[in-house]
């Protein structure tokens, strides 16, 4: 196995166990369905990079893909998902997934 294949399969065995640690978020039906502040990159998340964190990396990714994904699942099951403006008002977006 080359050293490059050898590395990719230590990252990939890292991002799966970060994956597999990360905990749901806390509500399946979120206020406001849009990201924090409507950042999508976790301030955090670039200093990691610089740092070779890729662990903290992969761990916030995979948080990232279970919300999404049950925003998505709340939208499909309710025909709606919500973010708030940049007033502080809950928007109310009709979906059709």
């Amino acid at each position: 196995m080359t050293i490059a294949k050898t590395a990719f399969c230590l990252i990939a065995a890292g991002v799966l166990a970060a994956c597999q640690r990360s905990e749901a978020p806390p509500t399946a039906a979120p206020a406001a369905t849009a990201s924090p502040a409507g950042q999508s990159v976790k301030p955090e998340a670039i200093q990691w990079f610089k740092e070779n964190k890729l662990a903290e990396i992969a761990e916030y990714c995979c948080y990232d893909v279970k919300l999404t994904k049950m925003v998505h699942e709340y939208g499909a099951a309710n025909g709606q998902v919500y973010f708030t403006n940049k007033f502080g008002k809950k928007i109310t977006v009709p979906v059709k997934w």
